[in-house]
């Protein structure tokens, strides 16, 4: 009897960690397994959930999977594996103090990804978005490699989509934002207006004092780390889509203070 094929859905070999999945269509003893390069010690659990007859896969264009990484070692160059089985990776970086990348490659397919429009400077820090060649080929073994400046604060999420166009998925120009907010209230940001009638948007926002803790239109706040944050929103026209966070006041009694925003948006494989 063959081993069972199991998924592989995060991995973080410079945090130390895998996470991967198997659906069992039987009642019988699944012995997972899993391939290291490295002779450290481990140590692993798991878990069985039963299946259930309500719901339903999604179709059309949407994200499959996230990864949020810290870049926190005040190195030039970070290299994560990132598993991956759509045909689009997007990439949202945020340079907290003005870091920046000026390179993201990938590995398992070997690709150069393109940056959109050349980011925003000012406010605070920088942010950055890029995306894959048009239909990638993702691999669970997928590793990207960002490079640039000195990042010592700074984040990069990484989002795996499916669904997305297979040429020239760019739907929009980078739109950006960035000022001082004073007063206490929602923090409106940048404005896009994409040429497709169908697809995502993808915003990060660095963010100086208080948080972010919802990101609109409704959509999805993907994670925060300390003040900032990250969002998507899947959009059905080309109407014009004005962007905003919801803010708290963990640090201070007024606004955010400074801030830098950056958006763009990406096609389905169905837009017109």
């Amino acid at each position: 009897m063959s081993s069972p094929v199991f998924t592989l859905q995060d991995a973080s070999p410079r945090e130390g960690f895998a996470v991967q999945t198997f659906v069992q269509a039987t009642a019988a003893a699944v012995n997972p397994t899993l391939t290291m390069s490295s002779s450290n010690g481990w140590v692993t659990a798991a878990v069985a959930l039963k299946s259930a007859s309500s719901g339903s896969a999604p179709t059309g264009m949407y994200v499959q999977r996230t990864a949020q990484n810290a870049l926190v070692d005040g190195n030039s160059s970070y290299t994560f594996q990132f598993p991956c089985s759509g045909n689009l990776v997007v990439v949202a970086f945020n340079g907290n103090t003005g870091e920046q990348l000026t390179l993201v490659t990938g590995t398992n397919p070997t690709s150069n990804y393109t940056q959109i429009g050349s980011g925003v400077v000012g406010g605070e820090g920088i942010q950055q978005i890029w995306r894959s060649p048009d239909n990638i080929a993702c691999t669970q073994n997928h590793t990207i490699t960002i490079s640039g400046t000195t990042i010592t604060l700074g984040d990069v999420m990484f989002y795996d989509v499916t669904g997305a166009a297979a040429a020239s998925p760019s739907d929009s120009t980078l739109a950006t934002d960035s000022g001082n907010q004073s007063p206490f209230g929602p923090l409106n940001t940048a404005s896009v207006t994409p040429s497709s009638s169908d697809g995502i948007l993808f915003c990060t926002i660095g963010i100086a004092l208080n948080g972010s803790i919802s990101f609109n239109p409704t959509g999805y706040q993907d994670n925060q780390d300390e003040n900032n944050g990250w969002g998507h929103f899947h959009y059905t026209s080309t109407i014009p889509i004005t962007t905003s966070w919801g803010t708290d006041n963990r640090q201070g009694s007024g606004g955010v203070g400074y801030y830098s925003d950056a958006c763009a948006a990406f096609k389905s494989a169905t837009a017109h």
